[in-house]
């Protein structure tokens, strides 16, 4: 189980003896032949975005500071807090917490996407037309770009109306 370090900021942390074999392998796979999975600093689970920090290692109460201040920093202070970093196993720890940041923003986009959608039947309709007629790619680029469309007509829609109240 892993205790909640810092429920904001989504950090936890739990002791080697917490992953389960298949977490063990993930990493090692990860890392260079000869890895020990006690050098392990820190991870994010893709399930909930937590940042979660080795208790065993033996330079956790630092990388918890880290973790503290790096993932409640602004971006200006995040890659200052990189370019200053001096030890390079720490980098490689940072780069870890940049991903989780990465992966929460995608995952909030991905989420507002999913919950908006598709009320307009001609707008519908399009869209079953590109599934159609391009490959998965290419449906998804040009869905992209005919979403992107209809979010600039929808924005010059309403500065009309505004510019006519006005």
């Amino acid at each position: 189980m892993y205790e909640v370090i810092n429920e904001e900021l989504g950090i936890k942390a739990c002791g080697l003896a917490d992953l389960t074999a298949e977490q063990v392998n993930h990493f090692l796979g990860l890392w260079e032949d000869g890895a020990r999975i006690g050098t392990l600093t820190v991870f994010f689970e893709n399930e909930t975005g937590d940042l979660v920090l080795n208790k065993d290692n033996e330079m956790y109460d630092t990388y918890r500071e880290l973790a503290e201040i790096y993932m409640g920093a602004s971006s200006d202070r995040r890659e200052e807090i990189w370019e200053n970093c001096p030890v390079p196993q720490m980098k490689e720890t940072i780069r870890v917490m940049e991903n989780c940041l990465k992966f929460r923003r995608t995952e909030k986009e991905l989420f507002r996407a999913r919950k908006n959608y598709i009320a307009c039947e001609p707008s519908y309709a399009i869209l079953s037309e590109i599934r159609k007629k391009y490959d998965l790619a290419g449906a998804v680029s040009v869905a992209f770009r005919y979403g992107i469309m209809q979010g600039k007509r929808m924005e010059r829609a309403k500065k009309k109306r505004q510019s006519v109240i006005a």
